[in-house]
């Protein structure tokens, strides 16, 4: 009677209690359900350093940069002035960020502008040994170079610049770079998946014109832009249909007097272009198509 009256007591004492506690459980989760979560943004680290190396100095390299994006440096270890080129971070020290960072982080690589000017490249030597640039091996992270100006420069062209590599290193992004001097400029290896090299190539326009920035990233500078003034030197110099309109050097400023009997392939007046100064159809021909046409080329052509 005595275990079966303590075991009831116990169960009762048990049972009346339960109600109580789901009560501020409950409580608790509604309160907690009502505050606004803040995530983390993931870090934007800027190189504004053209050495190479991981030296825990002032200034901080792309070979740091990386390997901060990867885990393989904590942040922790950053000099004060290091420190600043990492986003949203404190020197207290040690250096510290609200962003996350690391391997389990997106995190984005840029370029100091200041350093890197986007109207004159600056070159990163890579002449630390290792070559090679530390691996990008956990995926989802950035190098950017669009809006600077920057070369990464290989120590010959029996070392990769950049490899991708890794089952966990997919989606990552390199882009704005000139990467020159190297076996391969990035390696991916097996494994790696979704990885973007570069961008879409787009034509520039309007502002972009008038800059010598690749404002488009796609390693081309001015692309798609008209052409300022006539064609240049011998860019009229062949007698060919070069854009297949069915009209030779057309849109080819004139040489003399502008030719009037325009599409004969014919230079009527004989100063040595075929259709000189005749209006473009379609896309005007340029350098290197349109051109000098001798005399008997001429004759053969009209035969």
């Amino acid at each position: 009677m005595f275990g079966i009256t303590r075991i009831w007591s116990t169960s009762v004492t048990t049972r009346r209690a339960l109600p109580l506690a789901l009560a501020a459980i409950l409580l608790a989760t509604l309160c907690v359900a009502n505050v606004p979560r803040v995530h983390a943004a993931a870090a934007t680290i800027t190189v504004n350093a053209t050495t190479d190396g991981d030296f825990g100095d002032a200034v901080l390299t792309l070979e740091e940069g990386i390997k901060l994006a990867t885990g393989t440096l904590a942040v922790n270890l950053l000099t004060a002035s290091e420190c600043a080129q990492v986003s949203n971070s404190t020197y207290t020290p040690p250096c510290s960020t609200t962003d996350t960072i690391g391997a389990a982080s997106a995190d984005t690589i840029v370029f100091s502008t200041a350093v890197f000017p986007p109207t004159m490249e600056r070159v990163i030597e890579l002449d630390v040994v290792p070559y090679t640039l530390p691996t990008l091996s956990t995926g989802n992270d950035t190098i950017s170079g669009v809006g600077a100006g920057v070369i990464v420069n290989g120590p010959s062209t029996t070392e990769d610049c950049f490899l991708i590599s890794g089952e966990s290193s997919d989606g990552n992004v390199i882009k704005g770079l000139r990467i020159v001097d190297c076996a391969d400029g990035v390696q991916i290896d097996v494994g790696a998946d979704n990885n973007t090299i570069g961008g879409a190539i787009a034509a520039e326009s309007g502002g972009q014109c008038s800059n010598p920035v690749d404002d488009d990233a796609d390693g081309f500078r001015n692309d798609g832009c008209p052409a300022s003034g006539p064609p240049e030197g011998d860019r009229c110099a062949n007698a060919v249909d070069d854009d297949a309109d069915a009209t030779v050097n057309d849109g080819c400023p004139a040489v003399g007097t502008a030719e009037v009997a325009c599409g004969d392939v014919l230079d009527n007046d004989s100063d040595g272009f075929v259709d000189d100064g005749c209006p473009a159809i379609g896309g005007a021909e340029s350098y290197p198509q349109c051109s000098v046409a001798m005399r008997w080329m001429t004759m053969a052509m009209a035969s």
